[in-house]
């Protein structure tokens, strides 16, 4: 199973945590090509009698530049007359689909710009300008606006461009998977501690459930004995985990969010299940990789992940066992590290 969880707030003594903000803009910077092919609206409005509107075809081709070194989430289009700062209207994710908007106001009027990214090298849109006076309203609307980049084949790919920003996503993620790596491999968490009921006179371990919300919380920065606690607080008296009073990752929850208590701190989180095998070997992707600045980097992560939990289905690994399932667990996130270790030299050089 494959998870991420999203800190969004912290305070005193809260678990340290990473909040992918402000995703850099996947827009490239360069020269591109500008072009109209769509319908020019005006209007003019005044009063109660006062409403003319036409439309007619608008055709035009030129040039513009793109400048998106700011790596803010937003980028500068710089077109013959007009300079506009375009931002996006969700800065905490990017990929197809994504907009942008600017305003300016020039030549007596407000120009305000509006462009979908349809790829890297390929946005499209129209805006609108509109100014009022004396009781009267003038706006001009255009559909139709294309841009579309000058690509230069000698230059890196554009998700190498904001090498810091895309440094510290991998790190993060570096140190997410270390975490949970290095708590599935304690054996020492893997046994049920004295004061946990006895669910089975068979066994000497708990249930997997049971283990994998241990896991999450000491993930999450509690210490091993306030993780046991915790779930301790929220089972019956058999010692089988009934719904916690937070969401923990190993249950999904596609972006759920709950509070999280620790000392006088307080955290509030998101987890989120990325993917699962189910009991027939079969992959399960959801689409929780699109809200990630770098989508294509967590879709292959988690796939590379889950590979190794389906691999271990088809051999007949998957077990209820819980030292078993402790040594796949790591033998995923290890598998992840590596593939994350190697992604930065092997794509972007250096």
């Amino acid at each position: 199973m494959r998870c991420a969880i999203y800190i969004v707030f912290c305070a005193v003594l809260a678990p340290a945590g990473h909040a992918q903000e402000n995703c850099p803009a996947a827009i490239n910077s360069g020269t591109w090509d500008t072009w109209l092919a769509g319908t020019g609206t005006g209007r003019v409005t005044g009063g109660n009698f006062l409403n003319f509107v036409q439309s007619q075809p608008a055709s035009a081709r030129g040039e513009a530049n793109i400048d998106a070194s700011a790596c803010d989430g937003s980028f500068i289009l710089q077109m013959p007359n007009h300079r506009f700062i375009m931002e996006a209207t969700d800065p905490d994710s990017a990929g197809s689909g994504q907009e942008f908007t600017g305003n300016i106001n020039a030549q007596g009027m407000n120009w305000s710009m509006t462009l979908q990214r349809l790829s890297d090298s390929q946005l499209a849109g129209g805006f609108e300008a509109a100014t009022a006076a004396g009781g009267i309203s003038i706006s001009v609307g255009v559909t139709g606006l294309g841009v579309q980049y000058q690509p230069n084949l000698a230059e890196l790919p554009l998700i190498c461009h904001c090498r810091a920003h895309l440094e510290s996503f991998i790190e993060e993620k570096l140190r997410s998977n270390r975490t949970y790596r290095d708590a599935y491999a304690t054996e020492a968490w893997r046994q049920r501690p004295p004061s946990w009921p006895q669910q089975d006179p068979m066994l000497e371990i708990w249930y997997v459930k049971t283990y994998n919300r241990i896991i999450d919380l000491v993930v999450l920065g509690h210490t091993y004995q306030q993780a046991v606690d915790r779930v301790w607080e929220n089972s019956d008296t058999a010692g089988n985990p009934e719904e916690p009073d937070y969401i923990p990752p190993s249950q999904g929850g596609a972006g759920a969010a709950a509070t999280s208590e620790q000392g006088s701190g307080e955290v509030e989180y998101e987890s989120v299940q990325m993917a699962f095998v189910d009991d027939q070997c079969q992959l399960h992707l959801g689409d929780a990789y699109l809200d990630s600045c770098y989508p294509e980097i967590e879709r292959e992560g988690t796939l590379i992940h889950e590979g190794v939990h389906v691999a271990d289905c088809q051999a007949g690994l998957q077990s209820g066992n819980i030292a078993n399932h402790a040594a796949q667990e790591v033998r995923a996130y290890e598998a992840e590290i590596a593939w994350l270790e190697d992604w930065l030299p092997q794509n972007c050089g250096g």
